[in-house]
């Protein structure tokens, strides 16, 4: 494929999203990302291009509701989009529903629509040269969003998606060999399992180009002799996965890797607390426009308008910025440098966990009356929380 037109992406995207496994589907609706245990005893998802029974349905709404959420919103969602179910896709359709914090509180159900998906698209085909015969690396769970990234481009443009055995993703050596041996091309790795990976010394020649990592705060910069260009990258769910990427570059010892500069069709604003744009060095909050923004929460409009604003930057009729929480400052080299969140949101193994949530959850509980939370970290990595308690009654 030499020539791409968004015409001729957005094809194999609707082919892909009805047939690809680990994704629920129905005809009409966007696909809904989740837990492998979720799926039917055979280990196989729902067709999305015949009827469901009455078995399939049922095991389909007992798994949407483990993750808060109704099938009949689901499927109401779609039809309020005032499109028949088989209708062809346009830009503005939603083409999947992916949730953040699933694991505590109220998930959220993040709608992408079609056109940021293929704006992503583009961007991985053009910045990584990818083509027919590349080897992508599905490392990441399909609840993570970066397993967007991990599936379409490579797809899209006639290339190869690898799925590893289960043991490569627990063994770092067994990791490194399977990238070897596989002759991937092009690889995500969550940032925890990165910074150790990108420490280990690596065959002189491998078909790996492209090394990517994200999810986390990147401390360690590469090896100096590594055979392929790593990348960190961040993004927000809802600025469909990816917003801005660095090159990793060895030579800069003593400075943390900073997360880069938007990719295409992204804009990025770093404001103050009133909303104003900060200078040089200056820390603010990062807001991000563009192609990318997602239309919203499934179902939850007040959350909706709190957190995607209108873009008083752009002159499109419209247009939204997405309010990230997270702090950044530009750097003299035009790169933004992540500095952290305001509020008790953190990461644990790319999984975005909000500290809030977990004490309202405990504090249900019989007997607690009050609770406090905490990250629990294994060297620079959260690896998990800790939780204290005030029992009811307590001097």
């Amino acid at each position: 494929m030499d020539h791409l037109t968004r015409r001729s992406l957005e094809e194999p995207l609707q082919y892909w999203s009805r047939r690809l496994k680990g994704f629920v589907g129905a005809p009409g609706l966007p696909t809904l990302a989740l837990e492998p245990d979720e799926a039917s005893d055979e280990g196989e998802n729902v067709e999305s291009t015949r009827e469901l029974d009455e078995a399939e349905t049922g095991r389909l709404r007992e798994a949407a509701a483990r993750f808060g959420v109704s099938l009949n919103t689901l499927v109401q969602g779609a039809g309020a989009e005032g499109v028949p179910a088989g209708a062809p896709l346009g830009p503005t359709r939603r083409a999947y529903i992916i949730y953040t914090s699933g694991s505590t509180g109220q998930p959220k159900g993040v709608e992408i629509e079609h056109h940021s998906l293929t704006n992503l698209v583009w961007h991985y085909r053009e910045w990584l040269g990818l083509k027919a015969g590349d080897r992508a690396t599905l490392l990441a769970h399909v609840t993570f969003d970066a397993s967007v990234a991990d599936i379409w481009p490579a797809l899209c443009t006639g290339g190869t998606v690898l799925i590893p055995p289960k043991s490569v993703l627990v063994d770092v050596d067994d990791l490194m060999g399977w990238l070897v041996e596989s002759r991937a091309t092009f690889a995500f790795v969550a940032t925890a399992l990165a910074e150790v990976v990108l420490e280990r010394p690596w065959p002189a020649t491998v078909a790996l180009r492209h090394f990517a990592t994200g999810g986390d705060t990147l401390h360690r910069r590469s090896r100096a002799d590594l055979p392929f260009t790593v990348l960190n990258t961040y993004g927000p769910t809802e600025n469909t996965v990816d917003s801005t990427w660095a090159v990793v570059r060895p030579a800069e010892e003593g400075r943390r890797p900073t997360i880069g500069r938007p990719i295409r069709n992204v804009r990025v604003h770093v404001v103050d607390d009133t909303g104003r744009a900060v200078g040089i060095g200056q820390e603010g909050e990062l807001l991000l426009g563009g192609e990318q923004v997602a239309r919203g929460y499934l179902g939850r409009p007040e959350l909706t308008a709190e957190k995607f604003v209108p873009d008083v930057y752009s002159s499109v009729a419209g247009a939204r910025l997405y309010r990230t929480g997270d702090w950044v400052r530009w750097s003299e080299e035009g790169e933004l440098e992540f500095l952290g969140r305001r509020d008790d949101q953190i990461q644990i193994r790319g999984r975005r966990v909000e500290l809030g949530e977990i004490e309202a959850r405990i504090r249900e509980c019989t007997g607690v009356d009050q609770a406090c939370c905490v990250p629990e970290k294994d060297g620079n990595a959260v690896s998990g929380v800790v939780a204290h308690v005030v029992p009811t009654g307590a001097a």
